[in-house]
């Protein structure tokens, strides 16, 4: 019996619908993809139905594809994210995902992510600003990444309170993207008539309310409109959670090491509860030498582990700003500068491995938002198998009869990975 080793590629809101601007084809089926479209015709094409019914957020997508039913798992996104931040807090704390936001007078949002132009130095001067607000609580905000952060209050809580990010909201216990909504600050209230969820509510509330005093008139924001650049002058929150995840050791059970390579708090927080070994880089662009860096990364990781995830950001950013050949664009710079690479290098190292690309989610250009879409699947295996399809596309995937749910995909992926030589050899 022979071991292969097994990467796995999820790109980030990769998925698409047919858009008459393209001649009815989608951003990936456009894209000129040489890489991606080579490695299928030596691999399995499928789909992937990451979470049914629901058009799902990144943090419940990604546990769903590592092989956990997010119904029984999922406590929340700011619980991850805190603990990908080295944040820590006491079980009943409320932690939530904030977003640094602009709006126009406290209620009414010009852009959930500040036109993502705020760079980190300008939202660490900011959280040092929101951390002198005076509250009748405890509590910590962190700014991560870019317009990204977390707040905890310090107190026994209640995570059952809706988001005041009018984007995203829990449903039977799971957070989902919403296709419309209103562009105003929400009130969070209270999904139980408990105290603890209306304390909840009520610090949440009024944490909003002063964030935007202190920041709107704050020197860093006063130097952006003179650069004609958007005002970080509020906070957006969503997805409560007020314990970690119990999540099972994903090398025990599924009897191989794992590595994730992460460049974001959500995805380093995974891996550590997970028990993956955990990889950080520090690259958030698209630019040749960051993908090089990845790749670089990934390769390490590949030396010693037997299995190897890394996400890819980009596609997702463009899907959400309506921006068609922007998406197009990326999709192919990570052809270019990632699988393109990858590839060459697995071939010079004689490398049995298995490379597996999805998304964790569909980010249609026409819906500026998250879909409960399936998500293409490609699984390669090497140059010796002969698959039947011509290239990596949402169609070409469609016409394959191999389809998933989302916590299905982990076992059916390793259990490629062990070939029983036959008999006689």
């Amino acid at each position: 019996m022979t071991q292969k080793k097994l990467i796995l590629i999820v790109i980030d809101g990769l998925g698409d619908r047919p858009l008459k601007e393209l001649k009815n084809r989608t951003p990936l089926d456009t894209a000129k993809t040489h890489a991606l479209d080579q490695m299928s015709r030596h691999a399995e094409l499928g789909l992937v139905q990451v979470i049914e019914n629901t058009a799902p957020e990144s943090d419940a997508a990604v546990l769903s594809l590592l092989g956990y039913t997010p119904s029984k798992f999922y406590t929340g996104r700011g619980p991850l994210e805190a603990v990908g931040s080295g944040i820590d807090f006491e079980p009943g704390n409320l932690v939530m995902r904030a977003n640094f936001a602009t709006t126009s007078n406290g209620k009414d949002i010009v852009d959930r992510r500040v036109a993502r132009t705020l760079t980190d130095s300008e939202a660490k001067e900011l959280e040092n600003a929101i951390n002198k607000i005076r509250l009748d609580v405890g509590f910590e905000f962190r700014a991560t990444t870019a317009h990204r952060g977390i707040l905890v209050l310090k107190e026994q809580l209640s995570p059952m309170i809706t988001n005041t990010d009018p984007a995203y909201a829990i449903q039977y216990g799971l957070p989902h993207a919403l296709p419309k909504y209103e562009m105003k600050i929400q009130q969070s209230v209270a999904i139980q008539e408990i105290a603890k969820a209306q304390r909840s509510a009520q610090l949440v509330n009024e944490f909003t309310a002063k964030v935007h005093r202190a920041l709107d008139k704050h020197p860093v924001n006063k130097k952006r409109e003179q650069r004609g650049l958007l005002k970080a002058n509020a906070i957006l929150l969503r997805d409560p959670g007020t314990e970690k995840p119990r999540l099972f050791n994903i090398s025990e059970k599924f009897n191989k090491t794992f590595t994730i390579i992460a460049d974001m708090p959500l995805e380093k927080g995974i891996g550590k509860l997970s028990g993956m070994r955990v990889i950080g880089i520090n690259v958030h662009g698209e630019h040749a030498q960051e993908y090089k860096k990845r790749l670089a990364a990934t390769l390490q990781a590949l030396g010693d582990s037997d299995v190897v995830y890394i996400h890819l950001k980009a596609p997702d950013l463009y899907g959400h700003d309506g921006d068609t050949n922007g998406k197009i664009e990326s999709i192919e710079r990570i052809d270019k500068y990632f699988m393109f690479p990858l590839m060459a290098e697995l071939q010079k190292r004689h490398h049995e491995t298995i490379v597996a690309v999805t998304a964790d989610h569909a980010t249609p250009c026409e819906l500026k938002a998250h879909a409960a879409d399936p998500v293409p699947l490609m699984i390669y295996h090497g140059t010796k198998y002969k698959g039947a399809a011509h290239c990596f596309s949402e169609k070409e995937c469609q016409r394959s009869a191999l389809y998933l749910k989302g916590p299905e995909l982990m076992q059916h992926l390793v259990g490629k990975t062990v070939t029983t030589k036959p008999r006689g050899v």
